[in-house]
């Protein structure tokens, strides 16, 4: 999953991570971090990068 970063808002991130979480689910992933820990790491590596506008955030998730 990747979207882009304006004015502070990820474009439609309740709806790009509910689409990874069915994507991983149709992969049978045996488990998927909640949405408020992938949100919360996301924000964290936004903040550490200083990115706070026109960034492309690109999410992998691999089974563990």
């Amino acid at each position: 999953m990747w979207e882009g970063l304006r004015q502070g808002r990820i474009f439609r991130l309740t709806e790009h991570l509910a689409r990874l979480r069915r994507s991983a689910k149709a992969l049978a992933f045996e488990s998927v971090p909640a949405d408020a820990e992938i949100i919360a790491e996301i924000r964290c590596t936004l903040a550490a990068n200083q990115m706070t506008d026109g960034v492309h955030v690109r999410l992998t998730l691999t089974p563990a």
